[in-house]
């Protein structure tokens, strides 16, 4: 307990940049303001770590350019974000796949299923490069929470704040298996297609298909 209230105390020290909804993150002048925001808080003694983009805001569906977004982050060593929350589940369809540009880069990335997947609220999805980073922020293993298996096995109460959860991704289990890739795949193109933008006929001729 502690422990996690010197964590609490230690985050009132950061220092957290919001963006502009002309600029955001992505894009040239978007990127000029992320590095010229990096550059300024290692002069005020700050250590950027942290950049969240988003590939479809679930309010607006804006897209931050994770390709260039993604070399500010390499080259400065800072961990990139992404979250796919509404829009990220279109990248279902291959005709999509070009807007993940530059995800390779991500360090974590997100998107939730119960937005345009056909599954029941609520239901996230989470990938980490390296879940390390993840456990050992979260890690809490006192003597009446260890068993035989621990470390034999994946451990989901390392993965967060609750020690327990729900088996959320039993609902997705099904979803896939009940109407499977390509029926999913075929939705979400017939969504976007009908749009009152046609916005999937503009994707696909962007792209010369």
């Amino acid at each position: 307990m502690r422990e996690r209230q010197e964590r609490g105390e230690r985050l009132k020290l950061n220092k957290f940049l919001e963006t502009s909804c002309s600029a955001g993150i992505g894009g040239k002048r978007g990127n000029r303001d992320t590095n010229a925001a990096i550059a300024r808080d290692r002069e005020e003694g700050y250590i950027p770590i942290f950049v969240g983009a988003t590939l479809g805001t679930t309010s607006s569906c804006a897209f931050d350019n994770i390709a260039e977004l993604g070399l500010v982050c390499h080259k400065e060593q800072v961990w990139l974000h992404v979250d796919g929350a509404y829009a990220g589940n279109a990248m279902i369809c291959p005709e999509f796949r070009y807007l993940l540009d530059g995800v390779e880069y991500a360090q974590s990335f997100n998107l939730n299923p119960n937005k345009w997947m056909l599954v029941n609220f609520d239901c996230s999805c989470l990938w980490v490069r390296d879940c390390g980073y993840i456990k050992s922020a979260f890690n809490v293993d006192p003597l009446y929470l260890q068993h035989k298996n621990t470390g034999s096995c994946i451990d989901y109460r390392h993965w967060g704040i609750p020690l327990s959860r729900r088996f959320r991704s039993l609902k997705l289990w099904f979803v896939i298996r009940s109407y499977g890739v390509e029926a999913l795949t075929g939705t979400t193109f017939e969504d976007t297609a009908s749009s009152p933008r046609n916005s999937s006929n503009d994707y696909v001729s962007k792209q010369g298909h």
